[in-house]
């Protein structure tokens, strides 16, 4: 298996588990389970963060962003899988 944004060959101690994804091939739906290694992961989910914030009402105020449910689950996903 491999890191489905940079290629890199992982292992089942270095992968990680990005979820049950639904697709559509040949016009029938199927899943795939894709996989990161912990830097990519890391690096998407600061990217995320950092475009969620712009729009984000409740992340523009420090009062507010603890409420922000897909803010704090990408900011501990930077913390977690950081290199």
């Amino acid at each position: 298996m491999a890191c489905v944004w940079d290629g890199i060959i992982l292992t089942s101690a270095t992968a990680v588990d990005l979820g049950v994804q639904s697709a559509s091939r040949a016009g029938e739906p199927v899943s795939w389970y894709p996989r990161g290694c912990r830097g990519c992961v890391a690096l998407q989910a600061h990217r995320g963060l950092l475009t969620h914030g712009t729009t984000c009402t409740a992340c523009a105020s420090e009062e507010t962003a603890a409420s922000c449910e897909l803010g704090r689950g990408l900011y501990r996903l930077v913390r977690e899988y950081r290199r």
